[in-house]
Parts: structure tokens; C-alpha cells; sequence
């Protein structure tokens, strides 16, 4: 038959960056990050090269000890987009 929805793609590859971060005060730290994924794959019909990783620069704020909050930039590959997270 023919295919209909998604179409199954493997990837497979590794990742390496660098990392950083600077306490500012006790409670909040500065981290900035770069991260290279090349993946080689594999689709129904061609076998190619891809581009994973990007980079990310953002703030950890230590609520209490038990929950911490993350917001800044963070990429997908060369995209760059805000985002928050939580940690508890």
C-alpha cells in the first residue's frame, strides 16, 4: 500500500559542546552552552546528512532547595527560542 501519515527516519550520530557557567549569588548561576550532533541517516528513499545541536545561553534561579527555575535562550539546530523550565 502507500504510505500514509509519517514516515519513519533513523538518525544515528553523537554530540560534543562546551559548557560554562558563572555563579552570580547564591541563588542564581549564568550557563551558557554549544553543542555540535552531526547524524548521518537513513530514509526510504535517500541516505543523507543532518545538523543537530545549536546553542543556548540562560539563567538558573534556586527557588528553595527542592524546585529551580530555568529561562533564557535555547536553540533547535540554528533556531533560536525562548523558553522556562522547572525543576523539582
Amino acid at each position: 500500500g502507500e504510505w500514509s501519515g509519517y514516515v519513519p527516519v533513523v538518525y544515528i550520530g553523537g554530540v560534543a559542546g562546551f559548557a560554562f557557567q558563572a555563579n552570580i549569588n547564591n541563588d542564581l548561576t549564568l550557563t551558557g552552552e554549544i553543542t555540535y550532533a552531526p547524524a548521518v541517516g537513513m530514509h526510504p528513499n535517500w541516505t543523507g546528512y543532518v545538523f543537530h545541536g545549536g546553542y543556548g545561553l540562560y539563567l538558573i534561579y534556586d527557588v528553595r532547595s527542592d524546585l529551580t527555575i530555568n529561562a533564557g535562550l535555547r536553540s533547535l539546530g540554528w533556531m533560536p527560542g525562548l523558553f522556562i523550565g522547572f525543576s523539582f
